[in-house]
């Protein structure tokens, strides 16, 4: 509220938690809403109340990618989100967490190793990734379930305005020209603000779209 007044943003996640008994309230409780195309069409929708959501694009998938120094996003194929936001005239707001891969180690997982083929068949049949990581306990910090002491540092880039258009007007073409120019302020902002956030006595890492 201090850094956006005015702009009610509602975090997306998955439909399935919200079959979780009590957990669901906490959700609900929290302003959140689940990630189907129809609950974002609802939330941009309600000319009453202009809200904003907030949409973790890479998903499932991406978290068996995060590892320290290393930024992979899963973006290349994830386009839904440009079509919700010319749906409803939305502008597309370029946002990164920097830190967060450095929160955990995760176990070695490169594609085509057992325990990847493992992860990405719990993927599937699941809905969500199952990464195997170590963090922090308690009292030691060699290993635990819980975050490292790291600060995330979350950055915000230039709003991109999409025009309203029925479904019937909107093309692939007009789909994938939106997503080009997202992905290039993604990774503008990132390229201009990582030298901010990471140590300076290691390579500066690049960001991969996959």
């Amino acid at each position: 509220n201090r850094l956006f007044p005015g702009v009610d943003v509602r975090l997306l996640t998955l439909k399935t938690n919200f079959y979780i008994p009590f957990f669901d309230l906490v959700l609900t409780f929290m302003g959140m809403c689940d990630a189907s195309r129809d609950s974002c069409n609802a939330i941009l929708g309600d000319t009453e109340e202009p809200k904003s959501l907030c949409l973790v694009l890479g998903g499932a998938k991406e978290s068996l990618e995060a590892n320290p120094g290393v930024v992979k996003l899963y973006l290349k194929s994830r386009k839904g989100f440009v079509k919700v936001a010319l749906e409803n005239g939305a502008s597309l707001v370029p946002v990164f967490g920097f830190g967060e891969n450095e929160l955990y180690e995760q176990v070695e997982n490169p594609e085509g190793s057992w325990i990847r083929n493992v992860q990405n068949q719990l993927q599937l049949r699941l809905g969500f990734a199952l990464p195997v990581f170590s963090g922090r306990g308690v009292f030691q910090y060699n290993y635990g379930l819980l975050p490292h002491r790291r600060p995330i540092d979350v950055v915000f880039g230039k709003p991109i305005q999409c025009p309203k258009m029925t479904k019937a007007t909107i093309t692939p073409e007009i789909i994938d020209k939106y997503h080009v120019i997202y992905c290039q302020e993604l990774k503008t902002l990132f390229d201009e603000e990582k030298a901010n956030y990471y140590d300076k006595k290691q390579p500066l890492p690049e960001m991969l779209f996959i």
